[in-house]
């Protein structure tokens, strides 16, 4: 944002790149878990708006679902791939008590200091955290590429023409982030969904 606190046209494009990424997390997480994704979407919109009113609209970002805590809510909700639905309260409860830690978190956070927080952890030690999420993820983003079509009875041309397509977009963002510079360098993920909606259009 510039001085006179007014949103340049980067800023607007930073929060599209921001709320498509953040949007697909916030509906893919509770649809992994058994969860209602209308009552992620609606928790993360108060969450946001509540981020933008503590921070007086500085930060042009869009708040959506953790994958931080797939695996415990998988674990719990989910037996033998199926949604045990009678478990859904017990897991509710658990992200209740987890909001409560974060609120503590951040107030430590506030009275610490960023700069003391990032001596205590540094990239060296978030960065793997995020990695093996991601990692955790692959089968997810595999299973999405080729629009949920089963393997069993081999590559059909369809499942090859969807997982092309995620390849192609992954590849895009992959590029951008490592070899563009300047402001292109900022909006990888965006950028990478307008060349495969477009090379979808081709299609």
């Amino acid at each position: 944002m510039n001085k006179h606190n007014k949103f340049t046209a980067k800023d607007y494009l930073l929060s599209v790149q921001h709320l498509f990424a953040m949007f697909g997390a916030t509906v893919l997480v509770p649809l992994i878990t058994g969860l209602n994704p209308s009552l992620a979407l609606f928790s993360a919109g108060v969450g946001t708006l509540i981020f933008h009113l503590c921070t007086k609209g500085q930060v042009p970002v869009f708040l959506g679902s953790s994958f931080a805590f797939l695996a415990a809510l998988s674990a719990i909700i989910r037996h033998e791939g199926k949604v045990v639905i009678e478990n859904i309260p017990l897991a509710q409860g658990g992200i209740f008590v987890a909001g409560l830690i974060y609120l503590l978190f951040a107030l430590l956070a506030y009275l610490i200091g960023a700069k003391r927080l990032r001596r205590i952890f540094p990239a060296v030690v978030t960065g793997p955290v995020i990695i093996v999420i991601g990692i955790n993820l692959a089968s997810v983003a595999i299973s999405d590429s080729i629009n949920g079509l089963s393997l069993a009875d081999g590559v059909n041309s369809e499942i090859l023409m969807n997982f092309s397509i995620a390849l192609f977009t992954l590849f895009v963002v992959i590029i951008c982030s490592i070899f563009s510079h300047g402001f292109f360098k900022l909006v990888p993920i965006l950028i990478g969904i307008l060349s495969g909606y477009i090379l979808c259009v081709i299609l």
